[in-house]
C-alpha cells in the first residue's frame, strides 16, 4: 500500500467534508423528483447541481423539439431570458473597474440624448431603482416588438414614456429598460455591437463555447424550442414571443456553461472579489442587491436570478457560504420555480413535497373522464377532497379561457359558473361567463351576466363594451 502524503490526506479530508454536507442518497432522490416532474409533464430541460465546481447531479429531460422528437441533452442551449441581464451588468462593472465608467455617473454623461435629466445614475440602472418605464409597457409594444432587432430600435420605446417615480434610488421597480440603456453604453464604449462585447469580455475568457447571443429567427446549433402547455395537455411553441438580443434578454446557454460563469464569480477573472461582495449587499430593499436577487435559507446567503417568458423558464441560484450552485434551464413555461422549491430542501437534507397536477389539469381530467354534466355539480367537493385551494378568481378564469380558446365550450361555461359561485362579488367573473355565452351565441344569457357584472361595478369597461355589442346583435 502506498503511503498517503500530507497533501493527499488534506485533499481527501476536504473531499469528505464536502460530500458530507450533501445527503448520501441525493442523486437517487433527485432521480425520483425529476421522474415525477417529467411524468406529469411539468418539466423539460436540464438541471445541474454542483459544489465548489464539482458536479453532483446533471441530467437532461424531455425534448428540445417536439415536432422532430429531438431529446434534450446537456449540450442543448436554452433561452436565459432575464438571466441575460447578468452578462450586461458584469460587462458594465468591468468598465467601472477599468475606470471608464463610474457607478455614480449620470446616464446623461454616456447617453447625451437621455431625456430624463442628470439624476439617474449607472448604479440606479444596475439596481432597478431608476424609475425608468419598462419598454414593454409602451402603447406600441404589442404591434412592433417582433420587428425590433437592435438596441437602437428599443430606445425610443423607453424615451417616449414617463418615469415611474421622480426620485432615483428611492424605490425599487424591476424593469428591463435600464439594461437596454447599459447595452447601448457598452456599444458606444467598445465601438462594437452588444453581442461582440459580451463574447469578447465574458464568453471567450471563460471558455463558454456553448453560449450564444441570437435573435429568435437566427439558426442556433442545439437550441431548444420553447413550449407552453395548457391545462388540457395541448402544447404550443413560443416562436412569436421570444425577445431579441438587446441586453435584457436574448442569450442562450447550457447548464455546463452557466457553471463556468458561476465559478468565475468566486474568483476575480471577470470582476474583483471586492466589487462582487458589494453586489450582494441589499440596496433599497433586502431582497435585491446590484444585479442579484438576494435571499437567506439553510444558513446561506443566496444570490440568484431567474428568467421567464412564454416557453422559457430558467433559474440560476448560488448558495454563497456552502458554494453550492443550482442551474435549471427549461423549455417549458413556468417550470423553473416549482422545481427549485423541491430541489432546494432536498439539497440540504430537508423534507420536500412533490407537486400535483395543476387545478386546471385536475378538473379537465375529471370532466373528460366522467363527463361535464356529472362533474360540474360536485366541483367544490372534488376540489376540497383533492386538496386544492382556489385562492383568487384568476386561478379559474385563466383555465376557463384556455378551454374556450381550444373549443371546450361546455367545460368553459361550467368553469366560469363555478368561478361566479366562488367569487360572487367580482364583476370580472360574470363578465367572463357572459363572454363565453356570447361566443356560444346565447345572447340572452350573455346579456344577463353582463348586466350582473355592471350591478357590481357600473363602470366596468369590458362589460360596458360587451353589453353594447350584445344589444347591437339583438337588434338585428
Amino acid at each position: 500500500m502506498k503511503k498517503i502524503t500530507g497533501l493527499v490526506w488534506i485533499l481527501f479530508c476536504l473531499a469528505g467534508f464536502i460530500s458530507a454536507e450533501i445527503p448520501s442518497d441525493f442523486a437517487a432522490e433527485m432521480d425520483k423528483v425529476m421522474n415525477h416532474f417529467t411524468k406529469i409533464e411539468h418539466f423539460s430541460g436540464t438541471i445541474l447541481v454542483a459544489q465548489e465546481g464539482k458536479v453532483l447531479y446533471a441530467k437532461a429531460f424531455g425534448e428540445a423539439n417536439k415536432d422532430f422528437r429531438v431529446p434534450n441533452t446537456l449540450q442543448t442551449r436554452f433561452e436565459l431570458a432575464s438571466i441575460s441581464k447578468l452578462f450586461t451588468g458584469i460587462a458594465v462593472l468591468q468598465l467601472v473597474e477599468k475606470g471608464k465608467i463610474g457607478l455614480d455617473d449620470p446616464v446623461l454623461k454616456h447617453l447625451p440624448d437621455f431625456p430624463f435629466g442628470d439624476e439617474i445614475t449607472i448604479r440606479h440602472l444596475l439596481t432597478h431603482t431608476s424609475g425608468l418605464p419598462d419598454w414593454t409597457s409602451h402603447r406600441r409594444f404589442r404591434s412592433i416588438w417582433n420587428q425590433v432587432k437592435t438596441i437602437d430600435q428599443m430606445i425610443p420605446l423607453i424615451y417616449d414614456q414617463k418615469l415611474k417615480h421622480e426620485t432615483p434610488g428611492e424605490k425599487f421597480i424591476y424593469n428591463s429598460s435600464g439594461f437596454i440603456l447599459m447595452g447601448k453604453i457598452l456599444e458606444m464604449e467598445y465601438g462594437k455591437n452588444f453581442a461582440a462585447v459580451i463574447r469578447e469580455n465574458i464568453l471567450v475568457p471563460l471558455g463558454m463555447t456553448e453560449t450564444s447571443i441570437a435573435n429568435p429567427e437566427d439558426v442556433v446549433e442545439n437550441r431548444a424550442t420553447g413550449y407552453v402547455k395548457s391545462s388540457t395537455g395541448r402544447f404550443s411553441t413560443n416562436v412569436y414571443w421570444l425577445l431579441p438580443f438587446v441586453a435584457s434578454a436574448g442569450i442562450q446557454s447550457t447548464v455546463g456553461d452557466m457553471l463556468k460563469l458561476d465559478q468565475a464569480l468566486y474568483g476575480d477573472t471577470l470582476i474583483s472579489r471586492e466589487l462582487q461582495e458589494k453586489m450582494v449587499r441589499p440596496f433599497i430593499q433586502e431582497n435585491w442587491g446590484t444585479l442579484w436577487r438576494l435571499g437567506e435559507a439553510y444558513g446561506n446567503k443566496i444570490a440568484w436570478h431567474g428568467g421567464e417568458t412564454a416557453g422559457v423558464s430558467a433559474m440560476f441560484r448560488r448558495y454563497l457560504k456552502d458554494k453550492l450552485t443550482l442551474v435549471i434551464l427549461s423549455n417549458y413555461h413556468r417550470a423553473g420555480r416549482p422545481l427549485t422549491w423541491v430541489v432546494e430542501p432536498l439539497l440540504f437534507g430537508e423534507a420536500y413535497e412533490l407537486p400535483k397536477p395543476t387545478l386546471g389539469e385536475f378538473l379537465f381530467q375529471e370532466m373528460k373522464e366522467k363527463g361535464t354534466e356529472k362533474t360540474a355539480p360536485h366541483f367544490e367537493a372534488l376540489i376540497k377532497e383533492a386538496g386544492y385551494v382556489v385562492r383568487s378568481q384568476s386561478d379559474l378564469n385563466e383555465f376557463g379561457y384556455e378551454l374556450l380558446e381550444e373549443g371546450w365550450m361546455d367545460m368553459a361555461l361550467e368553469i366560469f359558473k363555478l368561478n361566479c359561485r366562488l367569487f360572487p362579488d367580482k364583476p370580472n367573473t360574470f363578465d367572463s361567463l357572459a363572454e363565453a355565452y356570447l361566443k356560444k351565441g346565447n345572447l340572452e344569457s350573455a346579456l344577463k351576466y353582463y348586466e350582473k357584472a355592471l350591478e357590481l361595478n357600473p363602470k366596468f369597461s369590458p362589460s360596458l363594451m360587451g353589453l353594447k355589442k350584445v344589444k347591437k346583435l339583438m337588434e338585428k
